[in-house]
């Protein structure tokens, strides 16, 4: 009995010997702020760290491929580190990616992000490390400099290829910016490297390492000047090897409290009064107890207000603060709203960080202007003013404009989901993007001098990419500042959303052409008299390709009228037309025949009766009749038959 226990004793310490670590894997990605792929790859890549934070870390380089954004650009706030590091992977294009210290897996190799996927770092994570690593960072007492802490032991023998080096990247986690900083319209940024501890070129550990040993690595450094927020540093550590690269285990140290901090945030994009000003949300950021606070606010650049809180708000608590002001914006649907604070008090501490003391907020009230499309737009993904979006499942991007297709083929411009690129990007995890929601609202409306029939209009495209693939749209409205929402007034998925009959496969993204739009109608009229009515598009993924709408109007006729197409069909030529274009149609028989002008929220303009036509084809002058620019439809009415085109006047 004795010499069993003995043996399992051996065992035990034998397979101590030779025990290893679980690993945490590192991507690093060079990425620029010129780079336009880098702005669509990104967001996607995110997603895939994100989702994965438990076994994956990343670094981002910011690099001057194409070019360099400018010396107060994130790369030209650091660019002798990353060139560095740019230099040891020999990187030449952007967006460009090592994983684990080997080119990024996926798609022919060529190391583009976009081919990394789940299956690589599930992969990955299986193969255990020889090493462990535990870092950590803390801030000196006026928190302008970091005590860094990493600690290595190994786990097993280990013996290096060439010259083994620990590395240490002091990265901001998030950094957010009103303006893009560079041409590629990236304005969010993530996991960026600010820093590389000592150095670029890293920490020398010994190239030997028997089971158990252990070394503690001590870095101070000074923060960068050039750092954003102190409440998003971080840092991510790793163990590389210089004789092939191969990164042999990571760690991570999260960011840490200040002792005194706050920032400001206002959640509402729309306020239902123009007399009311927003609410504020003072949130303490900072591991001391808050006591007060003097909030200063202007309003479309006015003068400033002030108003103080004192009161205890603990760590991680946040307060609503009402704004009152003698002065109150003018009587416009976009305004600007300018916050910050001044004498932040706390048990212990100073305010050190400067970057959250401060809100700029711009917020809409309702409008009288019941037509609303995306031609004043001035770039690609934007949209219009007073269009707000919630993107619910960030950091993958939600509705975008689009200068690729626009309401039945009358102009370029709509709104549109980018539903094939997530099925392309994860066709691997479809788990990624199934199911994900994405909200969107037009300008509030104000309803208040409306009565009787209400109808909100609006023109559709969507394409299924399978016959199961079920992608929904919803409609909801509200009538307190989206306190409190309706049911679904309008609710189409898959075969009954779908607008163009034919499927459009994945690798393909479905365009609509103008014979691929229809137009919807939802019934507002229990909303009339209402002052703000909020309406909110809701699109939920499950597996289609892209969404459009275009051309949002209120009017006193719903227009969900589908342009018909038959051998009787109406032509309009040309069109769009400045002083007058022709309608041709083919009756059957002898019919009288009226023309009826309305505008783009179903306003009759003007009508044409032109008596009794005879069979065969036919053709019919409109003159503008002072008709000014916009989109309008022709309807044409003989007997049984009603034909409607969607026309554009264009001086």
């Amino acid at each position: 009995m004795k010499k069993f226990y003995l043996g399992i004793t051996a065992l035990l310490i034998t397979g101590s010997m030779f025990s290893q670590s679980q690993r945490l894997e590192l991507y690093e990605e060079f990425t620029g702020e010129n780079c336009n792929p880098c702005a669509t790859i990104n967001p996607i890549l995110n997603a895939v760290i994100h989702k994965n934070s438990s076994k994956v870390v990343s670094i981002k380089y910011q690099c001057p491929i194409p070019s360099s954004a400018g010396p107060n650009s994130l790369y030209g706030q650091n660019s002798v580190e990353e060139g560095v590091r740019q230099t040891y992977y020999s990187v030449a294009s952007a967006p460009m990616g090592r994983f684990e210290g080997a080119v990024s897996p996926g798609g022919t190799g060529s190391g583009s992000p976009q081919y990394f996927s789940q299956s690589h770092i599930n992969t990955r994570y299986s193969v255990t490390s020889p090493f462990t690593m535990n870092l950590t960072h803390s801030y000196t007492a006026n928190e302008d400099s970091l005590n860094i802490k990493c600690i290595i032991q190994a786990s097993q023998a280990f013996t290096a290829n060439g010259a083994l080096k620990l590395r240490i990247a002091l990265e901001e986690k998030e950094i957010h910016f009103a303006t893009a900083p560079g041409s590629n319209g990236e304005k969010n940024f993530h996991d960026v490297m600010r820093k590389m501890v000592p150095d670029a070129n890293g920490t020398t550990l010994v190239s030997s390492w028997i089971n158990t040993q252990a070394d503690t690595f001590d870095f101070k450094i000074v923060i960068p000047s050039y750092i954003y927020d102190l409440n998003e540093i971080a840092l991510v550590g790793f163990i590389q090897d210089d004789g092939n690269k191969n990164v042999i285990q990571a760690a991570y140290s999260a960011p840490i409290l200040l002792k005194c901090d706050a920032d400001l945030t206002i959640d509402n994009d729309h306020f239902c009064s123009i007399s009311t000003l927003p609410q504020v949300t003072l949130k303490n950021l900072g591991s001391a107890i808050l006591s007060s606070a003097m909030i200063h606010f202007s309003i479309d650049n006015s003068s400033y207000d002030s108003t103080q809180w004192t009161g205890i708000l603990a760590s991680g608590q946040s307060i609503n603060i009402s704004l009152t002001s003698s002065s109150f914006p003018n009587a416009t649907m976009s305004h600007t709203l300018t916050v910050y604070y001044t004498g932040l008090t706390a048990v212990i501490g100073a305010d050190h960080n400067s970057i959250n003391d401060q809100l700029t907020k711009h917020y809409f009230t309702s409008t009288t202007n019941y037509t609303t499309d995306f031609e004043t737009t001035t770039s690609a993904s934007e949209l219009p003013p007073g269009w707000t979006l919630n993107n619910v499942d960030a950091p993958l991007w939600g509705w975008l404009g689009t200068t690729s297709a626009g309401g039945f083929g009358l102009s370029s411009k709509a709104a549109r989901i980018y539903y094939v690129s997530y099925e392309s990007w994860f066709a691997n995890d479809p788990s990624m993007y199934l199911g994900t929601v994405d909200e969107l609202y037009p300008p509030m409306f104000d309803m208040s001098a409306l009565s009787g029939n209400q109808f909100l209009n609006f023109d559709l495209a969507y394409a299924q990419m399978t016959s199961t693939s079920n992608d929904t749209l919803e409609i909801y409205v509200s009538d307190d500042c989206g306190a409190t929402w309706s049911n679904a007034l309008f609710a189409k998925s898959g075969s009954s959303l779908k607008t163009k009959s034919a499927l459009v496969p994945h690798n393909t993204v479905f365009t609509p052409t103008s014979t691929e739009w229809r137009k919807e109608s939802v019934n507002l009229s229990s909303y009339a008299g209402q002052g703000s009515v909020l309406v909110k598009f809701k699109a939920i993924n499950n597996g289609g390709n892209d969404m459009y709408i275009d051309n949002v109007t209120i009017g006193t006729v719903a227009t969900g009228i589908t342009e018909q197409t038959s051998n009787n069909g109406l032509s309009v030529y040309p069109n769009p037309f400045s002083d007058k274009t022709s309608l041709t149609f083919n009756l059957e028989r002898n019919e009288n025949v009226t023309v009826n002008i309305y505008n783009a929220i179903g306003e009759l303009m003007y009508s044409i009766n032109r008596g009794q036509m005879n069979q065969g084809i036919n053709k019919i002058e409109l003159n503008n009749e002072g008709l000014s620019n916009g989109i309008y439809f022709v309807t044409l009415n003989a007997g049984d038959l009603s034909l409607t085109r969607k026309v554009s006047v264009s001086r």
